[in-house]
């Protein structure tokens, strides 16, 4: 409401005057509903009543007034009455920004102000305040700026609660304005920058991490040895991400000034030992940073991750190891073309792209008639300009049968290699298999090969544990130790745990079966499939109930898994629920269904399946003509 008549003010005094708490509440009412600035003052009183009820509805009284009240406030800053002061200085907080900074301040000093709770709560809303505020407008970051200038010069202040809540604002406000920041420490005392260092090295986040290499690609070299020192202290495996991030961060032009100051400090060989535990997206532009005469400096640290042979890191690598004047060993090179994992296979043919000679040609060779099409065609290529500068280099010295031989190698592979690669992965089965991890799986019941076998089934790589683990079928029992074959049923990828069971001679699955049991409520269609198939194979009854709930399970590619199983094993009386399931509404369940059919039915239930015959899917009808077909030996697309 307006204002109140003049000849109203000493009525609405006697009100908050009177010893009645009723009253002097009654007259808050009145003071709240007025709209004018005149009531802050009186309201501003009230905040000291000794009753808390009054002094309470005296706060949301100016509480609701909003952001308004604060210029009416400052003078009740420095009211005689601590009340007063607190409530002010509460209020403040609630609504202000750093543009009242200079009158909050002194309320850190002040007694009745416990500065670890109230003060610091104050000061880090009025600080967020103004961050926010500077996002959407940026003419309100010289406040950010002057507010910044001001906690820097008091971070030097005895007072250790006030000090630390005076470092932490400024460096809340450092990581948003780094610059600046940077520009305002060399001229800070030694206690402020002791404090600032404490304060970065007792409570570090990833924001201030990323200001301390900001400040490393800036400084000169004193100050830059302050922040390496702090660095150095921070860096550990758990925080070496944050790291790697915040010098990705670094504008490219002041990056190799950063890198350098680390590469002399040694810390650069520090990220490299904590690698493994550095967050997979940022791997790569980490490594990315170290090519010419810098990555030359680690070739080392790199030269063991491609070692590893990580499909993920390997096409990275190689792109370093190309800009350096040091070539990469030849058995290094052997090692990613015997890889089984076709990315790295495609990294060393790179290379050798690149930095291949006559020599690798038969090595080269081999990946000609790689079944991966892409790692074949990279290998042709690199076969074709080895050879190609090769005749061009020498073409006086070489004959002309010689040069029609060479040619003739480009268009066409060893027919005895062809042959040796038929005998040996001309039973492979392609899906769900790597390269040469499945070779050597095949043929674990060779000695040499299931040596490599057993250490595959600890490789880092699931692909690579998951296809290892089908070498159990054929490998020596005794070599299959109870420890591994533990580990492996507490693999966390279902693609190993499903292969183990699929793969375990029957005898060894009948010593495992609790574990097969668990296996049968797995999420995963495929482990849960061939854990029934199993209970199936060693003649468990419930495999018969669990089965049925796979047929029943609301997930399409369960009951598809499960319609597997039934075309698999004799369970006659569950042949009702396959022919229930040929009108599911998922065209892969109704395939799967009438497959099962096809294969266990009997000529009576198959002759049902004419409708099928109909189906909009192309697959489902011609899942029932063979079906229809095998039971019954009459082909509906021939009458």
């Amino acid at each position: 409401m307006p204002d109140i008549r003049e000849d109203q003010y000493a009525k609405v005094w006697a009100l908050l005057s009177a010893d009645d708490s009723e009253k002097r509440l009654s007259g808050i009412e009145v003071l709240s509903k007025i709209d004018v600035e005149w009531p802050v003052a009186w309201l501003a009183l009230m905040l000291a009543d000794t009753e808390a009820p009054v002094a309470h509805s005296a706060y949301q009284a100016l509480r609701r007034r909003g952001p308004s009240v604060l210029p009416l406030l400052s003078l009740q800053l420095l009211s005689p009455n601590a009340r007063i002061r607190q409530a002010s200085i509460r209020m403040i907080g609630e609504f202000g920004d750093l543009s009242a900074l200079n009158e909050t301040i002194p309320a850190l000093f002040d007694p009745v102000v416990d500065v670890r709770e109230e003060g610091r709560k104050v000061i880090e809303n009025l600080v967020g305040r103004s961050l926010d505020k500077a996002a959407k407008d940026p003419r309100h970051a010289e406040v950010l700026a002057d507010a910044m200038r001001l906690f820097a010069s008091l971070s030097a202040v005895s007072q250790r609660n006030v000090r630390s809540v005076i470092v932490s604002s400024l460096l809340a406000l450092s990581v948003e304005a780094k610059a600046l920041f940077w520009e305002i420490y060399p001229e800070l005392e030694v206690h402020a920058t002791s404090a600032i260092e404490h304060d970065l090295l007792s409570r570090p986040n990833p924001r201030r991490v990323e200001l301390l290499y900001y400040g490393l690609s800036v400084a000169d070299d004193e100050l830059a040895d302050g922040i390496l020192r702090i660095l150095e202290r921070l860096l550990t495996k758990d925080s070496v991400s944050d790291h790697i991030e915040s010098l990705g961060k670094i504008p490219p032009a002041k990056r190799t000034k950063a890198l350098l100051r680390l590469s002399e400090k040694g810390l650069i060989g520090s990220y490299f030992e904590y690698f493994p535990w550095v967050r997979r997206d940022i791997r790569i532009p980490f490594l990315r940073l170290f090519q010419d005469d810098l990555g030359q400096k680690y070739y080392k640290h790199l030269h063991d991750l491609l070692e590893e042979a990580n499909p993920l890191l390997a096409a990275t690598l190689i792109e370093n190891f190309l800009t350096f004047e040091r070539e990469l060993p030849l058995l290094s090179i052997q090692k990613l073309l015997k890889n089984s994992s076709p990315v790295v296979r495609r990294s060393g043919i790179q290379y050798l792209h690149f930095r291949g000679g006559a020599e690798h040609i038969r090595l080269l060779m081999a990946q000609v008639q790689d079944e991966d099409p892409q790692t074949a065609k990279l290998a042709v290529r690199a076969t074709s300009r080895i050879a190609r500068d090769y005749i061009v280099d020498h073409f006086g010295r070489i004959g002309e049968h010689e040069r029609r031989t060479m040619t003739r190698v480009l268009q066409k592979i060893d027919p005895d290699f062809i042959d040796s690669l038929i005998d040996l992965m001309g039973g492979l089965d392609e899906e769900d298999r790597i390269h040469l991890a499945l070779i050597l799986a095949e043929a674990s019941d060779l000695p040499e090969a299931s040596r490599v076998v057993e250490d595959m089934l600890e490789d880092v790589s699931e692909r690579i544990r998951a296809t290892a683990v089908r070498g159990l079928e054929n490998m020596d029992p005794e070599r299959m130790d109870e420890e591994t074959i533990a580990r492996l049923f507490r693999d966390p990828d279902p693609r190993v745990r499903a292969n183990l069971i699929e793969s375990l001679p029957l005898e060894r699955k009948a010593q495992w079966v609790e574990n097969i049991q668990e296996a049968t409520r797995s999420n995963t269609p495929r482990e849960r499939a061939n854990a029934i198939r199993a209970l199936f194979d060693l003649g468990h009854t419930e495999a018969e109930i669990a089965l049925m709930q796979m047929l029943r399970h609301p997930d399409s590619w369960m009951r598809t898994s499960g319609l597997w199983i039934l075309g698999q094993v004799d369970a006659p009386h569950l042949l009702g629920k396959a022919f229930e399931l040929c009108d599911d509404p998922h065209p892969h369940v109704r395939v799967h269904a009438l497959r099962a059919l096809g294969k266990k039915g009997t000529p009576e239930l198959v002759r049902r399946l004419t409708p099928y015959l109909n189906d909009p899917s192309d697959d489902v009808r011609e899942a029932a003509q063979f079906a229809i077909k095998t039971q019954t030996g009459f082909d509906y697309r021939g009458s």
